[in-house]
């Protein structure tokens, strides 16, 4: 719904305009719980991101770990040098920005645990309880 198939690459707009498109639907569903992936650009995006879901509950956790780690991670999912490349230059630039504090509403640190482990750690910080059936396949 964010990136989709094309000979032009769309911009960040397209995503965001799904979103706010698509948020009427998910917000007839009672106790919803919504997990959005992505990379706020700025503040700015975070108010855009914060209007295309009304009435909701927004919060934005930081997924943190080593400046090494994050590179090996990204290099390690793309097909080619160049792409490897440019996502290594892209975690440099992350790691320069002076405005992720005023981004995030809390980190939570993955490099020394299992995905399972952190997950739950983002479940708590929000304040949201685990189904049972769920809780049954991280313990």
């Amino acid at each position: 719904m964010t990136s989709p198939w094309s000979t032009r690459t769309p911009d960040r707009s397209f995503a965001l305009n799904n979103l706010r498109a698509i948020w009427p639907n998910y917000a007839t569903i009672a106790d919803l719980r919504l997990i959005i992936p992505s990379v706020i650009a700025d503040e700015d995006e975070r108010v855009q991101l914060r209007a295309a879901v009304p009435g909701s509950r927004f919060v934005v956790c930081e997924l943190t770990a080593p400046e090494t780690v994050l590179k090996e991670r990204v290099a390690a999912r793309e097909p080619n040098e160049y792409w490897r490349s440019r996502l290594r230059n892209f975690v440099d630039l992350y790691q320069q920005r002076s405005d992720l504090a005023r981004i995030r509403d809390f980190q939570v640190s993955t490099h020394t645990r299992p995905v399972a482990e952190a997950a739950r750690e983002v479940i708590e910080q929000v304040g949201w309880q685990l189904r049972p059936e769920a809780e049954r396949l991280h313990t």
